[in-house]
């Protein structure tokens, strides 16, 4: 996926939840991640922090 790409969808999440649509963002939150794994490429880190904070209420600790 091209960052440009990338950075629409994670605006996109952005806007939904804004928005109130809880529904479409999970159901973007879950395309994007499951496009990331099936491409094999990692997220850009403002992607996994909105996805973490929208889908979980947080951010995740990460392991050092």
């Amino acid at each position: 996926m091209p960052p440009d790409d990338e950075y629409l969808i994670r605006e996109r999440v952005l806007t939904e939840h804004r928005a109130g649509n809880i529904g479409e963002v999970e159901r973007l939150v879950l395309r994007i991640t499951r496009q990331a794994r099936v491409e094999g490429f990692d997220l850009q880190p403002e992607t996994v922090r909105v996805c973490q904070e929208l889908m979980e209420g947080r951010v995740r600790a990460r392991a050092l």
